[in-house]
């Protein structure tokens, strides 16, 4: 979970969606990971998420503002011996997705909208410039980051990424 929400004063997971529940339960089932096995690393009102997730390993990081994502899957244990999926909490993906990440041939795999664009049309630059995009050559990605002109980007990152245990084991 990142810092302060951009809408409102809870966490961004812990919004409840047209179906009556929180992002994060959503997040949780449609990943099929089981709440003992899942880590959430809070930014904002980690309290909060304990509270409402007694099922769940919740770690703080104290200096997201300045430290971001990166810093906060190294809070976390990793277990080189399983794979590894991170997805930021304030996102939605189909059904099935995480289980197309896991069955690609390569160790780490990038979820991102190669149909981005249409979401923002009409947009702005600047509001297209701050977007975490993705850039591909062929299958392969070249680069991820806010610094990737919107037009030379392939897609827009989700904010979901699956890890072999391979790459697991380089990461620690």
């Amino acid at each position: 979970g990142a810092g302060e929400p951009h809408i409102g004063d809870v966490p961004a997971a812990m919004g409840e969606l047209q179906i009556g529940e929180s992002v994060l339960n959503w997040i949780i089932g449609a990943s099929g990971c089981p709440k003992s096995k899942t880590t959430f690393v809070s930014g904002f009102q980690s309290d909060l998420i304990k509270r409402n997730y007694p099922d769940i390993e919740v770690l703080e990081n104290k200096y997201w503002s300045s430290t971001a994502s990166g810093f906060s899957l190294s809070l976390s244990e990793l277990n080189s011996q399983e794979a590894l999926l991170v997805t930021y909490s304030d996102i939605l993906f189909r059904d099935g997705l995480v289980e197309r990440l896991s069955n690609v041939d390569a160790d780490v795999v990038v979820a991102y909208d190669s149909l981005w664009q249409t979401r923002f049309s009409g947009s702005k630059t600047r509001e297209l410039s701050h977007r975490e995009k993705v850039k591909t050559y062929g299958d392969k990605i070249v680069s991820v980051g806010r610094n990737i002109s919107a037009d030379w980007a392939t897609g827009e990152f989700i904010g979901l990424v699956w890890f072999s245990p391979l790459a697991v084991a380089l990461l620690k």
